[in-house]
């Protein structure tokens, strides 16, 4: 079903996040939740194939490759992962039963019982087995007291509450979320207004900068074991400079091109926004959410950063970004941004940059 809903693509073009999103709700999250009700989840390899589908489903509404962060996927579009949207709707399932007790037809009545009986035996049973759903999601949950329809209640609230702060925890536990982890605001899942960019390469091109699935070499050259301190930029090439999206989109005087495009992205500003005030806080991530943060400047910065991300596409493929480089030792996780350098940028074949001078947005 999810493949066969991508394939209207071929027909109507890409599909908008949010209409994909709509279409995600009507068409697969029926059959990724088909009997969550009744049927939990204690098998942990069905339950993988069903956040199979998910992921490949949502990584390609947005455009991003089969091995890109998990995370983004549901902070961006507001989606539950499914482990828990499955435990909330047995959970609802059972407030249902609990609260309707005395309307409920008595096999249901006598059935919940007998599983109560059950559980309080030790054996196995269906309110057991949420116990364990719940446990896993590190929910502490009292079997006895879901015969309570506010307890109940309860618990799909700390259910809801886990699944955005497991999501978060996966992007602060990436190193190559930066940009996304530190966004300011509240932390929840919800649809993000960059998405409604109408040009949809543009609108790709700001999901790659928030998943680190751009060609920067902060994120390029992770895969390669190439220590952070030598994934220099490839435009100024000064030494202890990382090609990270702050240093190229907001601070790199080093290229004509990119001087030319940033300066282009200043003047729109300007004109879309009169009287615009930029932030005074210096040139870092915080520049970046804020300009993901003004709707009226959304297209105009995602045009700037396709743009941007082309330029160097294109300076990677004359093969002018090339690294001299031993035999590293792979680095992982957080210890790369301690790591000594490994590897030295050699000369492009027709130098002809400036010198690098301290970027002004």
């Amino acid at each position: 079903m999810a493949n066969v809903t991508l394939a209207a693509e071929a027909y109507v073009g890409r599909l908008p996040p949010w209409d994909g999103r709509t279409l995600y709700l009507a068409r697969i999250d029926p059959h990724l939740t088909a009997g969550a009700a009744v049927m939990l989840d204690l098998n942990a390899e069905l339950l993988k194939s069903l956040e199979t589908v998910q992921a490949t489903f949502l990584r390609r509404l947005l455009g991003l490759s089969s091995r890109s962060p998990l995370g983004p996927l549901f902070t961006e579009l507001g989606l539950q992962p499914i482990r828990y949207r499955r435990a909330i709707l047995a959970l609802r399932y059972l407030a249902k039963v609990v609260v309707s007790a005395g309307r409920a037809p008595r096999l249901v009545t006598a059935a919940l019982e007998e599983s109560f009986r059950m559980a309080a035996m030790g054996a196995a049973s269906w309110i057991s087995d949420l116990g364990h759903v719940l446990t896993r999601l590190e929910i502490a949950v009292d079997i006895e007291s879901l015969r309570n329809a506010e307890y109940v209640q309860e618990c799909i609230t700390r259910v809801e509450e886990a699944a955005v702060s497991g999501v978060w925890g996966l992007l602060e536990e990436s190193t190559r979320l930066e940009v996304l982890a530190g966004r300011p605001g509240n932390r929840s899942l919800s649809f993000r207004s960059y998405l409604r960019v109408p040009h949809a390469d543009h609108r790709r091109a700001l999901t790659r900068l928030l998943a680190s699935e751009h060609p920067l070499a902060i994120h390029s050259l992770r895969e390669g074991g190439t220590p952070r301190d030598a994934r220099r930029c490839r435009f100024c090439r000064s030494a202890g400079v990382v090609e990270d999206e702050v240093h190229v989109l907001l601070v790199c005087t080093a290229s004509d091109e990119l001087a030319t495009l940033r300066e282009s992205l200043k003047t729109a500003m300007a004109e879309a926004v009169p009287g615009l005030t930029m932030p005074r806080t210096g040139v870092t991530f915080g520049t970046l959410h804020w300009l993901l943060s003004d709707r009226r400047l959304l297209p105009l910065w995602a045009r700037y950063v396709y743009d941007v991300f082309a330029l160097v596409d294109s300076d990677a493929a004359s093969g002018s970004y090339v690294l001299a480089v031993g035999s590293p030792e792979r680095v992982t996780g957080r210890e790369e941004a301690h790591s000594p350098p490994r590897a030295t940028m050699l000369p492009h074949a027709s130098e002809a940059r400036h010198a690098q001078t301290p970027g002004m947005w």
